[in-house]
């Protein structure tokens, strides 16, 4: 797991992307477990996740913007000139509606080992994508029994 660990961040860690409703249900988690260190926007597409939500309208960060198949995304400040008030008051309710969205990842997060606060996976990294489907068919079957 060494080509894993993050300097930065002080661990080692892969990227789960996540859809959620605007009530913040987690409705799908992407099937394919993306190295960390990748970014959003390419983890977007090959964990599965795009291809599930196609047809679906999405919001997502600034991480996603110019990604096809994410319909909402902030504007963002170009350097040196501020956002007008109608894209700052955009921006403020965009981050109300993805506030829920956070609180589905927290939510998901109860699973220890998905946690940063010492559940982190330091099993053997092939088995890594099989472990987070258990857990995410965990995770729906005690939400929705």
């Amino acid at each position: 797991m060494s080509d894993l660990f993050s300097v930065k961040a002080g661990y080692s860690g892969m990227n789960l992307q996540i859809a959620a409703t605007l009530d913040g249900v987690l409705v799908a988690v992407g099937e394919v477990p993306i190295h960390g260190a990748r970014h959003d926007a390419h983890a977007y597409a090959a964990s599965g996740l795009a291809e599930r939500l196609r047809d679906l309208p999405s919001v997502a960060d600034l991480g996603y913007i110019g990604v096809e198949g994410i319909n909402t995304v902030p504007h963002k400040r170009s350097p040196g000139i501020d956002l007008d008030p109608s894209q700052v008051e955009f921006n403020t309710a965009l981050g109300r509606i993805r506030a829920a969205v956070e609180h589905a990842i927290a939510h998901l997060k109860t699973w220890r080992m998905l946690s940063e606060e010492g559940g982190r996976y330091r099993y053997p990294i092939s088995k890594y994508e099989s472990t987070v489907a258990a857990i995410v068919g965990l995770y729906f079957f005690a939400a929705y029994e």
